[in-house]
């Protein structure tokens, strides 16, 4: 699964009059590089999911949270 950040998107879409007549552009937005690790650990009955930047330090802001909620959608 890939996840891109919805403020990218957003983004994008604010173009200016001239930034539109830039036909030679591509309307792709760039691609984030930022890749995250998906930690699963059991704990007794429960099982904890958390999600780390590639030095394995807790996700910044809220994207942690925001994984984290669109992969509990995705298993229901």
């Amino acid at each position: 699964m890939r996840y891109v950040e919805p403020d990218a998107e957003t983004r994008q879409e604010k173009k200016g009059f001239l930034a539109k007549l830039a036909f030679w552009r591509s309307d792709k937005p760039a691609a984030a590089s930022a890749k995250f690790q998906v930690r699963v650990a059991g704990e007794g009955e429960a099982t904890q999911v958390s999600v780390r930047d590639e030095q394995g330090r807790p996700a910044p802001g809220s994207t942690g949270e925001r994984i984290v909620k669109l992969l509990y959608e995705q298993l229901k």
